[in-house]
């Protein structure tokens, strides 16, 4: 009775390993805004010292981006996810208009962390993303389905000075998302990609249809070619 109790502790241990292993664990976080809101967010820390910050979309929050986040901490990269003001438990209330703020105080947070980034940003989030990806350490910033403009969020004309590599991704039947996509892709400087899928699939649930293994191969090369780590699919 021993040695089979001994035996099931083992078992037990051995499959809370695996399952630990397969699941990287992520570290509550929190941060500020320039105009003193406090933000929530999860820190994958992923092993490495460049890294990716995912900014959701409307209406979800952070957890859209969990298996995303999961998979590349896997690879080596450290991520943050957020709650944009209003979500989850962060402070303020839903002002689409002031998400620029957040955005800016998650690269600040991850700049702190690690040497340089990619940002990735669904729907608004990839608006967001386009306002604040000439920071420094931003090495690339790709959009899923970005609106040009959303509810007195604005990129149309800030795309024109967005320096690092860009990639703007949507789905053709996805009309404004489609169209706002073309439009960054006509106006942004080099260097830039464009890829429009099949579908309607919008933001994060982009990563989840029919185009996903495509959309995430090339997600994976623009962050080989964006930080130089050697990612696969």
């Amino acid at each position: 009775m021993k040695y089979a109790s001994l035996a099931l502790a083992i078992l037990c241990g051995f499959f809370f390993f695996k399952a630990s292993s397969a699941q990287p664990a992520f570290e509550p976080v929190l941060f500020k805004t320039p105009d003193g809101l406090t933000l929530e967010g999860r820190f994958y820390p992923g092993g490495m010292k460049k890294g990716v910050v995912c900014a959701h979309m409307f209406p979800a929050d952070q957890t859209s981006y969990e298996a995303l986040a999961k998979d590349l901490a896997r690879k080596g990269y450290p991520v943050l996810t957020f709650n944009f003001r209003g979500y989850g438990n962060s402070e303020g209330s839903k002002d689409i208009s002031r998400i620029a703020l957040d955005m800016n105080a998650a690269v600040r947070f991850m700049a702190e962390r690690v040497t340089c980034m990619v940002l990735i940003g669904a729907s608004m989030g990839g608006t967001a993303s386009i306002l604040e990806g000439n920071h420094p350490k931003v090495k690339g910033v790709v959009t899923l389905s970005a609106p040009a403009a959303f509810q007195g969020l604005d990129a149309r004309s800030k795309v024109s000075e967005l320096k690092p590599p860009k990639l703007f991704v949507a789905a053709k039947s996805d009309a404004a998302a489609y169209d706002s996509a073309k439009h960054f892709y006509a106006h942004a400087p080099e260097p830039k990609e464009i890829l429009l899928v099949e579908g309607s699939a919008h933001g994060t649930r982009l990563l989840e249809g029919p185009s996903a293994p495509l959309i995430k191969r090339k997600l994976f090369e623009f962050l080989q070619s964006s930080l130089g780590y050697g990612v696969r699919p």
